[in-house]
Formats: C-alpha cells, sequence, structure tokens
C-alpha cells in the first residue's frame, strides 16, 4: 500500500473512532432530551438525575440461595 492509501484509513478510522465515542457520551442525554433541539426523549431527566446512584446498589451473589 502506498502511504496515501494508509493515511486516508488511519484519518477515517480515526473520524470513526470520534463518531463512536461522541454517541457513547452523549447516549443518556438523547435517552432524555432527544437526538435534536426540541426533539424530546421518553424518559424523564430524573433517570439521568439519579443514574449515578446504581454505584451504590449492592451486588447480588448466588451463593445466597436458600435451600
Amino acid at each position: 500500500m502506498s502511504k496515501l492509501a494508509i493515511n486516508i484509513i488511519r484519518k477515517d478510522i480515526g473520524i470513526l473512532l470520534d463518531v463512536a465515542r461522541n454517541i457513547l457520551l452523549t447516549y443518556p442525554f438523547a435517552l432524555v432530551y432527544g437526538d435534536h433541539v426540541f426533539q424530546y426523549g421518553n424518559l424523564s431527566g430524573l433517570y439521568l438525575a439519579f443514574a449515578p446512584l446504581i454505584l451504590f446498589v449492592p451486588m447480588v451473589r448466588g451463593e445466597n440461595t436458600i435451600s
């Protein structure tokens, strides 16, 4: 492959990674507020506000089952 082709491929991969990172970072906001301005999402803003509280939920293990 020529250096030009390699640089084009490298640039395209960089753009794809930027788009993927942008989607992952804005996905919670898109669920709540919608993808575009004045396009409202389906969830309440409280879901987004209280989402960090999921870190305080204790993990349940299968070893504690009653037999």
